[in-house]
């Protein structure tokens, strides 16, 4: 088998996903999604889950509607996961329960469910900018984004 066959085979993008990195006083999550609506609801539960780990909602929490926007799609990545930690920290709710609706790389909308987890792990201050790419790749995209906590 040919070297580019085999790691091809081993980019394809079946679903999205997330993983940690250590980051010197910050947490670094890397990123990767399909398509780019999938990419920022990926960033919403990798911010859900560095705050309350294993945190669900029941399907009686009540759905919020949030648009952002700005001026390329790493600054929508930031403004996004900002606006989730102001409501994190004016409810008390963590937010697992994402569906973004739209999202064209300037603008995001989205319906949220959040809940009081059982206990926080980690505060989470913002994004950062510090690093921070969004690519588009043959199987969709990655992004490295980092938090401040």
């Amino acid at each position: 088998m040919a070297s580019g066959t085999l790691r091809a085979q081993f980019w394809r993008m079946e679903a999205a996903t997330h993983r940690f990195e250590a980051h010197t006083g910050e947490v670094q999550v890397e990123l990767r999604a399909p398509d780019l609506p999938g990419l920022y609801r990926e960033a919403a539960l990798a911010l859900a889950e560095v705050m309350a780990p294993g945190a669900t909602c029941g399907a009686d929490a009540a759905a919020e509607e949030v648009e952002v926007e700005a001026r390329d799609p790493a600054a929508l990545l930031v403004e996004w996961i900002d606006e989730l930690i102001y409501r994190v920290d004016v409810t008390g709710k963590v937010y697992p329960s994402i569906e973004v609706e739209s999202a064209d790389g300037r603008r995001l909308r989205a319906r949220v469910r959040g809940c009081v987890p059982e206990r926080f792990k980690t505060a989470v201050k913002a994004a950062t900018f510090h690093d921070l790419a969004i690519r588009e790749t043959e199987d969709g995209y990655s992004a490295h984004l980092v938090l401040d906590v």
